[in-house]
């Protein structure tokens, strides 16, 4: 495992076409749900290629968020939006460097502790700056899709491809530890959104056909938050993001009003 080559897998341009018609759902339903002139942040918003920001900046002033804020520069100068009423910002809530994730695989790839293993991360959370949300104007609209099960994904991935280097009760306790951070990332996620929301949240988890959300890393964590802060239901809106030739998803939206 090469951490450049696993993050260029991450690239999701490719499946452009192909997501078609999810992305016109996805981007419908947005729009039946912000009114005209309202601020809509996209948070984790990558490449952008599951909405169509054409449409939505026709109306709407929209800021992308995430870690990578050139990919999110490239996806509007490829669809020539560069210059509209689109900006992007790394706002920098999980904040894992470049540098943590080559140290992380490099002690995997020479099997030191699982103590060693477990410091470097809680270490990571640590060393994470508190956002002072003061400076930050809030959105009117907020819209998460499938970003929980994204914000420790390359820790588990690293981890997975050198976990034959550990015996069972050592992948226990690093699993463990992945856990965790994912509980402390979902939770972080969710109430920096929570904060920087006027109006509503529009939530996005995948799940895997025939089965519920909950059974992928990081949407347990942020729907056991949601629901005990909301009292969620099942979702308001599922349809299939068909999100390779070989594997497909079921996308579930909730949609949570936050004036009352």
């Amino acid at each position: 495992m090469d951490y450049e080559k696993m993050i260029l897998m991450e690239n999701t341009d490719i499946y452009y076409e192909a997501w078609s018609g999810y992305r016109k759902k996805l981007t419908q339903y947005i729009r039946e749900n912000a009114d005209k002139n309202k601020s809509i942040a996209i948070w984790g918003a990558g490449g952008c290629n599951d909405i169509d920001l054409d449409l939505i900046s026709r109306e709407n002033k929209i800021t992308l968020i995430d870690h990578d804020v050139e990919k999110c520069k490239n996806a509007l100068e490829r669809s020539g939006l560069y210059g509209r009423n689109i900006e992007y910002v790394d706002l920098r809530f999980w904040d894992i460097d470049y540098e943590w994730y080559k140290i992380f695989e490099a002690m995997l790839q020479e099997k030191m502790s699982v103590e060693y293993l477990v410091g470097h991360m809680r270490d990571a959370v640590k060393r994470m700056e508190k956002i002072d949300y003061r400076f930050i104007v809030p959105f009117d609209i907020s819209v998460a899709i499938g970003i929980a099960s994204q914000l420790n994904s390359r820790i588990a991935s690293l981890f997975f491809f050198y976990k034959d280097n550990y015996d069972g009760s050592e992948r226990r306790i690093i699993i463990d530890e992945i856990n965790t951070m994912n509980e402390l990332a979902t939770v972080k996620m969710a109430s920096t959104i929570e904060t920087l929301t006027n109006d509503k949240m529009l939530i996005g988890l995948e799940a895997n056909e025939n089965d519920v959300p909950e059974s992928i890393a990081g949407n347990k964590e942020i729907l056991d938050y949601l629901r005990d802060k909301y009292n969620l239901g099942k979702a308001g809106y599922v349809f299939e993001w068909p999100f390779t030739e070989f594997k497909k998803y079921n996308m579930n939206l909730w949609l949570i009003n936050l004036r009352k």
